[in-house]
């Protein structure tokens, strides 16, 4: 185990070209920034790492999946593989992540814990879950060709986006409640929410396709809302 104390950083750098940084089941405790720089891929299956912020690079899959309390995730360099986060603590999206045609997939787990997005997110396929909120502030994006989201009670996705396929699980709780806007052709299906659900395109020509189910409670007051600047089919 490492603690790094009250205001320390931590930086663990692995060398080599092909060489992987594995964390096992350590637990890191941070009170700044931990950064973690590997030529291969970066791994964590158990173990936790409870820091204000973690940033890094490698040139292979990361799997941050323990029982980890991150601030903030700051800008994450993959070089085109796969990112995965599980957070038990409430989680702000700090950098810009392009990842390129992988995956991205980043969730908070416990009750309260929030998920918030106020940068840019780009990568082939974007999963988002909370056990919480998911929230777009000033600054934040998501760019990629697959959306799936799911959380609760509130899931607000509002700034310009750039999704192609959006598709969701359940939007917990008695006041469950999905938006999302998005500025380009959008095909959507599969998403639940307790009492709202509104999905917006702005721009000239883009479309709503829906291709698969949009549930509410709330349907017969108005539960559903789809507004389009193009077709809604």
């Amino acid at each position: 185990d490492v603690n790094a104390g009250r205001t320390g950083n931590l930086a663990i750098t692995v060398t080599g070209a092909g060489n992987s940084l594995n964390l096992f089941n350590g637990n890191f405790t941070v009170a700044g920034t931990a950064t973690f720089v590997s030529p291969g891929s970066i791994s964590q299956s158990l173990g936790s790492i409870d820091a204000d912020q973690v940033t890094g690079s490698a040139n292979g899959t990361v799997t941050l999946t323990g029982a980890n309390e991150v601030n903030e995730l700051g800008a994450f360099a993959t070089n085109g593989h796969d990112l995965s986060l599980t957070n038990a603590a409430d989680l702000s999206l700090a950098g810009d992540f392009d990842i390129g045609v992988a995956n991205l997939t980043i969730r908070t787990t416990g009750t309260g814990n929030d998920l918030t997005i106020d940068h840019e997110l780009k990568g082939q396929s974007i999963t988002l879950r909370s056990d919480a909120t998911i929230t777009e502030v000033t600054g934040g994006l998501i760019n990629t060709n697959t959306l799936n989201v799911s959380g609760g009670p509130t899931v607000a996705l509002n700034a310009a986006n750039l999704v192609n396929n959006l598709s969701g699980g359940a939007i917990s709780g008695s006041d469950g409640a999905f938006s999302f806007t998005d500025a380009s052709n959008l095909t959507v299906q599969n998403i639940n929410a307790e009492k709202t659900i509104k999905i917006v395109t702005t721009g000239a020509g883009h479309n709503i396709d829906l291709a698969g189910s949009l549930w509410t409670f709330a349907f017969e007051q108005g539960g559903i809302t789809l507004n389009s600047a193009g077709a809604i089919s």
